[in-house]
């Protein structure tokens, strides 16, 4: 059963999204002969980066593209959800040195080839858009 969206505060699964619930994709290529390290890496570490996930993100998950159109986007993506555009403040505070992702995301760093293609999308659910925000 589907909550209604309202303009002012939206709510999903009981939680408050105030013009919320976005996707954030990164993508990424690994480096050449790393392939199995890394899959072992994802396999071993994905609750892991789950459970480290402050309240208002979660980690969604780490997808080898197997179609795309993007020749240039990398072949992996990572894919975290946002509760609300502020959960960026939290996710960047997050993956500070201190933060519960650093290391985790450090171990994951290494594996990317930073001379290889990637990309970074940000994708708002439409259904939780506030009207009015863009292009009214």
């Amino acid at each position: 059963m589907s909550e209604e969206v309202t303009n002012d505060a939206t709510k999903i699964d009981g939680k408050n999204r105030a013009g919320g619930n976005y996707l954030y994709q990164g993508g990424f290529c690994i480096l050449a002969g790393k392939y199995d390290e890394f899959a072992k890496w994802c396999k071993k570490n994905g609750q892991g980066l789950k459970k480290a996930c402050p309240m208002g993100i979660e980690f969604v998950g780490i997808f080898m593209v197997r179609q795309t159109s993007e020749k240039e986007a990398g072949d992996y993506r990572i894919v975290w959800r946002l509760d609300n555009y502020a959960s960026l403040d939290t996710f960047q505070t997050a993956t500070q040195p201190a933060g519960p992702l650093h290391q985790l995301l450090t171990e994951l760093g290494s594996f990317s080839d930073r001379g290889a293609n990637w990309s970074q999308i940000m994708m708002q659910d439409m259904e939780n858009v506030v009207s009015g925000l863009f292009y009214d």
